[in-house]
């Protein structure tokens, strides 16, 4: 295991971060350096807790069992809480986790592809596909992510969870070479993927596409789905909004 000194007091097998996240005015790559994703060999500990890219069979099983517990409360329907009883959509699938002593207490998916051939995201279909609506991102020849599902328990010890995990999934995809990341959060948490960014000052640009309709236009509690996308390298390139 390798010890990491970046902010606060060193954790051996990870890395532990003291600072203040909604304070904090750093870019991304500030917090942690790119090269370091946390995993379970290495986490990273913030505020008491645990955070981790998990192939732990036992971990993802409990990641999905708080998953099941949060929508559960959330009062989604029996339809939605049973969609989400698998975490491997295939393709690169991988499970950010969010550990209390040792519990799974949030978290979230992130389905990485090389190239839009390589196989479908979750709500595509042959007659709805992304590379299609957006040309000019030549997603064909451009890797990108879907971030699948995001989410915490509720709770004051845990306000700060989202916004990290915000920063542990973009870190993880720039990582990973990804420029492009997709999502379907309704538009309420669009909203508020939004304004933490702003908040954090996270260097990359992101939007509501509100002029494509998603397939079978999913509702969460009334809400409408909304396609979000994040150019994770805005700062480097020309913005494609």
């Amino acid at each position: 295991m390798t010890m990491f000194f970046i902010t606060g007091e060193p954790v051996r097998g990870g890395v532990s971060l003291t600072t203040s996240l909604l304070d904090t005015q750093h870019d991304l790559n500030v917090m942690l350096p790119q090269s370091f994703i946390p995993d379970d060999a290495n986490p990273v500990f913030f505020n008491g807790l645990e955070y981790r890219f998990t192939k732990d069979p036992e971990l993802l099983d409990d990641f999905i069992a708080a998953r099941k517990r949060i929508y559960s409360l959330r009062d989604v329907t029996a339809k939605s809480v049973t969609a989400n009883e698998s975490w491997d959509y295939g393709l690169d699938t991988n499970v950010l986790t969010i550990l209390d002593n040792g519990k799974c207490i949030g978290g979230g998916i992130v389905i990485n592809r090389k190239n839009s051939t390589e196989g479908e995201f979750p709500f595509e279909n042959r007659s709805f596909r992304l590379s299609n609506h957006f040309p000019q991102l030549n997603l064909i020849n451009t890797p990108h992510s879907l971030q699948k599902t995001i989410f915490v328990t509720p709770h004051p010890k845990y306000k700060n969870c989202t916004a990290m995990m915000y920063i542990q999934i973009y870190n993880f995809c720039r990582h990973n070479n990804i420029r492009y990341l997709f999502s379907t959060p309704h538009s309420v948490s669009a909203r508020r993927a939004i304004r933490t960014i702003h908040q954090l000052k996270l260097n990359i640009h992101a939007k509501v596409i509100n002029h494509i309709t998603l397939p079978h236009e999913e509702r969460w509690n009334g809400y409408p789905r909304k396609l979000f996308l994040i150019d994770l390298r805005s700062a480097l390139d020309d913005s494609i909004f």
